[in-house]
């Protein structure tokens, strides 16, 4: 486990995602909010079709809060708390587009 330079209070683990962990602090409410993020590299993404299918699948899965996809650096990344990696994998597959390892 090591900490992201630039960015104090993550830390960045796993197997070949990135998976960082973080608290935020919400001032206006005095909330500590705890975010997981973890990037896959899924290279069969390339068009708006793509994004849209992927992100309604991920979307779907029990605590994830936003999904991204990155169609240039073909990438989805998906915050939230708790994160079920294994459920995310299987949302990707069942949109059609393989992780890779």
């Amino acid at each position: 486990m090591t900490s992201c330079a630039g960015a104090p209070g993550l830390q960045v683990v796993g197997r070949g995602e990135a998976v960082a962990s973080a608290l935020t602090r919400i001032p206006h409410r005095g909330i500590i909010l705890r975010v997981h993020t973890l990037t896959y590299k899924v290279p069969g993404v390339s068009c708006a079709h793509c994004q849209s299918a992927i992100t309604a699948e991920v979307s779907e899965v029990a605590g994830v809060a936003s999904v991204a996809v990155d169609l240039d650096r073909k990438l989805v990344t998906v915050t939230g708390d708790p994160l079920d990696e294994a459920a995310i994998v299987a949302a990707i597959d069942e949109a059609g587009y393989d992780v890779e390892a």
